[in-house]
């Protein structure tokens, strides 16, 4: 698993700024479809947000779906308190069609979480191998 945080000055619309929780917002699942095939396939899925830490101790990224589990680490070497986070997993997808909801929250190093955002990649099509 591969991981990047792009640091930005953002200005963010949502519950819990100034609080002492981090906060996460925009979450963006890439890609969200991916076509079925004959067999298990292994995807790049990158699952992008906002953040918001009133501490620049922004500390895990957590994702949780039938498909993946993870805890990782956040990279953030300038100690930003606002940004955007970026996180590419290698996901194995089930040859079968469905959704598969995902799960997002942040933790700072005091052990606060973030609130959760929530997403799904869907599999779908006839698995025409394709």
């Amino acid at each position: 698993m591969t991981y990047r945080w792009v640091m930005a000055s953002i200005a963010l619309g949502i519950a819990g700024c100034g609080s002492d929780y981090p906060a996460i917002s925009n979450l963006v699942i890439q890609p969200a479809f991916i076509p079925a095939a004959e067999l298990e396939q292994t995807v790049s899925l990158s699952v992008t947000f906002s953040f918001n830490a009133s501490q620049a101790d922004v500390a895990i990224v957590h994702v949780r779906s039938s498909l993946l589990t993870a805890d990782q680490p956040i990279d953030n070497p300038t100690g930003a308190t606002t940004g955007r986070g970026e996180q590419v997993f290698a996901v194995t997808i089930p040859a079968a069609a469905g959704a598969y909801p995902l799960e997002v929250w942040m933790t700072d190093g005091a052990g606060h979480d973030s609130n959760k955002l929530y997403g799904a990649v869907t599999v779908a099509g006839g698995g025409s191998g394709k």
